[in-house]
This record gives structure tokens, C-alpha cells and sequence, in this order.
């Protein structure tokens, strides 16, 4: 590109100096070179002061030619810049966002490790694709809106908060055949929102709804309101918001137990089953 303005240059040179020349040497065949007439000296006088308004003219012109060409040099320079710089925050908003899934899903690991393993996330990538909705390659949101007023979608962290609202008011008051099919439904929802299943082989008392485990023994309601607790707010500390209060406390005892089971074994609950 520069050896290509060299050229570009050196022409412009040669044609704006080429009528100087011309002019020259036609006034030397014409007129000779001395003279002691001073009307040739005048004529003479005439012919360097055009030649000189037409150097400054081509000057000028050449001023401007060059101003013009810098400017677009400068214009190339400056869009290659922007889009070095447009890369390079490609590159670093894709970065930020690969590392907040690892980030959360190194966090689901570590819970997992706190169980024994006995819990797993199989599904971490719709987890975190549902939690965090709004995040692309280009763009990362760290914080979590809990407004539901702002509204909500399918399995969001609002949807989840609620879900969990829905499972302590059923807890405190499910001394009834429907609530009791509801605690359970809303429980496996909620598993399901945060991904939770349980990695262990089934054993006895585990809850089946349509031949897919809920993640909840009956012997142990409470450890399965524990896990869904400690996750839930996990996620909400991970997404910059204070934790939920906690629920587990009050699937405590033998109560809900022997209730659930007893209502289980009812024929019209059916579509759920305890694993013998």
C-alpha cells in the first residue's frame, strides 16, 4: 500500500511540474536565453510570476490532496482499532460468560460432594440456562432480579421462590388428602428447577410419581426439604441476593410422615408410589 502511494506521488509530481517545463521551453525556442531588451525582461518577469501562482496554486492543490489522503489513512487506522477493540471485548464478555457457568457449575459440584454424592445434577446446563436466562456469550448478568412484579418465567428464580413459598405454607397445614398430593408435586418441581436427582440405587421408602423418582424418601421428608433449602440458597448467594428462611424444621417428626404414607396408600393417589 505505501509503494503504491510512492507511485501515486511521484506522478502527481511530474504532471504538476510538467507545464513549468513545457512553458520553458517554449520561451527558450521562442525568445532564447539573453536578451538586452527590456521588454523581453518584462515578458520574462510576466511568464515567472504566472508560473509561480501556478506552483503555489498546484501547492495547494497538492495541500489538500495530501490532508485528504492522511485523513483516510487515519479513518482506516482508526475503524481497524475499533474492530481490534470490538474483538477483544467479543472475546472477554465470552470469557466472563464461560467462566460464570463453570463458576456455577463447580458450585453444584461442591454441594453434590457435601451430600456423599447421594444427590447429583445431571441436567446443569438447563438448570443454569433457566436460572440465568438472560446471559449470552456477549452479555453477563451476575445479580438475579427477585421482583415478581417484573414477572416470571417457567422455572426462573422467581418461579423457584415461589415454589419453595408454596411448599412451607403446605408444610405448616397439610392435614388434608389434596394439600398433601400438592406438597408432594411442588417438592418434585422444585427438585426439578434446581436439577436435583438422586444418584444413589433406590431404596426402600423412596417416593415414585409415574415410575420417575421425586428425589424424597418418606422416612425423611425433611432431608429432602434440607437439600432443596441448602441449594436453593446457594443459588441465591451465588446470584447476589439474601437467602430464603428456612422451611426444613418443619417436615421434622412423624407426623407428615405417617400422613403421607397413609394417604399414599389411599387407591385414588395412585400416581404416586413408596419404593418397597
Amino acid at each position: 500500500m505505501q509503494k503504491k502511494w510512492q507511485i501515486y506521488t511521484v506522478f502527481l509530481v511530474v504532471l504538476g511540474t510538467s507545464p513549468i517545463l513545457i512553458t520553458l521551453l517554449k520561451y527558450n525556442a521562442h525568445l532564447g536565453t539573453y536578451s538586452s531588451n527590456p521588454e523581453d525582461w518584462g515578458a520574462f518577469g510576466s511568464l515567472l510570476g504566472g508560473l509561480f501562482t501556478y506552483l503555489a496554486a498546484v501547492g495547494t492543490i497538492g495541500t489538500l490532496l495530501f490532508l485528504i489522503i492522511q485523513q483516510q489513512r487515519n479513518e482506516q487506522s482508526r475503524e481497524k482499532h475499533e474492530r481490534l477493540i470490538i474483538q477483544q471485548m467479543d472475546v472477554l464478555a465470552f470469557e466472563q460468560y464461560r467462566n460464570h457457568r463453570m463458576m456455577f457449575f463447580d458450585k453444584l459440584n461442591e454441594l453434590s460432594k457435601e451430600y456423599n454424592g447421594e444427590i447429583h445434577f445431571p441436567e446443569r446446563d438447563r438448570v443454569y440456562s433457566s436460572l440465568f436466562y438472560m446471559n449470552t456469550p456477549r452479555e453477563t448478568t451476575f445479580r438475579l432480579s427477585i421482583d415478581a412484579e417484573k414477572g416470571t418465567r417457567f422455572h426462573d428464580i422467581i418461579d423457584c421462590i415461589a415454589k419453595y413459598k408454596e411448599i412451607s405454607a403446605l408444610l405448616t397445614d397439610y392435614k388434608n388428602g389434596r394439600k398433601i398430593t400438592k406438597l408432594l408435586i411442588e417438592i418434585a418441581d422444585l427438585n426439578y428447577c434446581l436439577g436435583i436427582s438422586l444418584k444413589r440405587p433406590p431404596r426402600s421408602g423412596d417416593i415414585f410419581f409415574h415410575g420417575q423418582s421425586i428425589a424424597v424418601n418418606v422416612e425423611c421428608i425433611d432431608k429432602a426439604i434440607e437439600r432443596i433449602e441448602r441449594v436453593l440458597n446457594e443459588i441465591m448467594y451465588f446470584s447476589e441476593n439474601q437467602p430464603l428462611e428456612s422451611i426444613y424444621h418443619k417436615a421434622q417428626g412423624p407426623y407428615l410422615r405417617d400422613y403421607v404414607k397413609a394417604q399414599l396408600a389411599i387407591p385414588k393417589n395412585s400416581d404416586f408410589n413408596i419404593y418397597e
